[in-house]
């Protein structure tokens, strides 16, 4: 739930902000919406782990047969989603940044 209000705040955050460089802008928002995707796909995978592990619902072969390729999806898609709010940061931090008189940063 932190995540969804996270991106709920960042994407106000890129909505409100105006930024010169359009490749950037829509750098930032391209890997926003992998983000969300990712969130998307987490609380399905958070919903499909806690199905494998209840006791009452699972069937023959333990209360985690099967969870394990469910968990390493859940595992690459934090993965994802981190590297995609790192990426927008770096963008958004990007657009902060001014030239001195002599042209470096």
């Amino acid at each position: 739930m932190i995540g969804a209000v996270g991106l709920a705040v960042l994407a106000l955050e890129l909505a409100l902000t105006r930024d010169p460089n359009s490749r950037r802008t829509a750098c930032r928002w391209w890997t926003w919406g992998v983000a969300l995707l990712c969130q998307g796909l987490l609380i399905y995978f958070h919903a499909l782990l806690d199905y494998f592990l209840d006791d009452d619902r699972r069937a023959g072969g333990g209360p985690r047969a099967g969870s394990t390729r469910f968990h390493r999806m859940y595992l690459w898609t934090c993965t994802i989603q981190w590297l995609a709010c790192l990426l927008v940061t770096w963008w958004t931090r990007g657009r902060g940044r001014r030239k001195t008189a002599n042209g470096r940063l």
